[in-house]
């Protein structure tokens, strides 16, 4: 049986070490801040989850738009480490070398976006009556 596309990819790796990371780093966050733990928790796995569920999609535009929702909720999570090392829930240069690595995370993102949209859909699966045209 073949492995699951995403287990190749090395920015579904990156997105898991995140999440771990996060994991490790919300450890003992002041009680006042479990709304937001939270949410940082649920954004961090929302980005390895669907670049699996992209990396398993055959429609580009499905595929496309799963790894944009993995884009942004990179970008919330790091919103989410900003807010708590402002207010002295997290070390600075712990939130901060998270956010790099979702700074990549969101670079290796919008390279396979911009691939997607490059592809051109197979010859042989083109209606031959022509663009938005049916063949009976």
């Amino acid at each position: 049986m073949a492995p699951f596309a995403h287990r190749s990819l090395r920015v579904y790796h990156a997105a898991v070490e995140v999440w771990e990371l996060v994991v490790e780093a919300t450890r003992g966050i002041p009680r006042r801040f479990w709304p937001l733990e939270q949410q940082l928790l649920r954004a961090t796995s929302s980005i390895a989850l669907n670049i699996a569920e992209g990396a398993a999609e055959f429609s580009p535009g499905e595929k496309t738009r799963l790894y944009r929702t993995s884009l942004r909720s990179a970008a919330e999570s790091s919103a989410a480490l900003e807010l708590f090392a402002r207010n002295g829930a997290m070390a600075p240069e712990v939130a901060e070398s998270i956010t790099l690595r979702l700074e990549g995370i969101g670079g290796m993102l919008m390279n396979m976006i911009i691939a997607v949209r490059s592809q051109r859909t197979p010859l042989a699966t083109r209606s031959a009556a022509g663009p938005g045209k049916s063949v009976r």
